[in-house]
């Protein structure tokens, strides 16, 4: 047990993953942020159980929760690839005074904090409806069943709106390295 701690204390310090642009580019993976937004939409989801039998909203709802846990992973696998490659390049600002940053320091701090509070949140919403699909949560009664709505909202954060701001803040840094790298950022996105 000692020997596991040692190794995961020595990895985590000693080394870190350094991703550049390119790689960036090709590991991140593509999430519309509108289906997104649609699927943890309170409208679409109470007309989806108002207007189905109970038998095809519960199979909708298992299609769902399913659906809201890829959508899940995907946004928790960009924002660790987006929130390594900030990391690599605060590597290079962290000694400098913040009143010396320039507006791309000021781009790589933000990218890395929205990242950071972008892969908490969904840490938190993955633990809640990987527990649903468990639990079966599609088959509960009416009232008891889970709403796919609900996990928009993490704590205070809307997870879909914090998502939006990571993609738009990685895309504006990639911009400065270039339209071509920022227009492959913003396709892979």
């Amino acid at each position: 047990m000692g020997a596991a701690f040692i190794i995961v204390v020595a990895r985590a310090t000693l080394y870190r993953p350094r991703y550049r642009l390119e790689e960036v580019i090709q590991c991140v993976r593509k999430l519309e942020i509108t289906d997104l937004s649609l699927l943890f939409d309170p409208a679409e989801e109470w007309a989806l159980r108002t207007l189905s039998s109970e038998r095809d909203f519960r199979g909708a709802q298992r299609e769902r929760l399913h659906l809201a846990l890829e959508y899940l992973r995907r946004i928790g696998h960009n924002a660790e690839i987006i929130q390594t490659w900030a990391g690599t390049l605060y590597e290079n600002i962290r000694l400098k005074p913040r009143e010396d940053f320039t507006v791309q320091d000021l781009l790589v701090w933000e990218v890395l904090e929205v990242a950071t509070e972008v892969r908490m949140c969904h840490l938190v919403a993955v633990i809640k409806i990987s527990l649903w699909v468990l639990l079966r949560a599609h088959l509960w009664p009416g009232p008891l069943m889970p709403r796919l709505s609900r996990l928009r909202m993490v704590g205070e954060v809307d997870l879909v709106k914090k998502y939006r701001v990571l993609v738009q803040g990685s895309t504006s840094l990639s911009r400065t390295y270039g339209r071509d790298y920022y227009e492959q950022l913003f396709a892979a996105l």
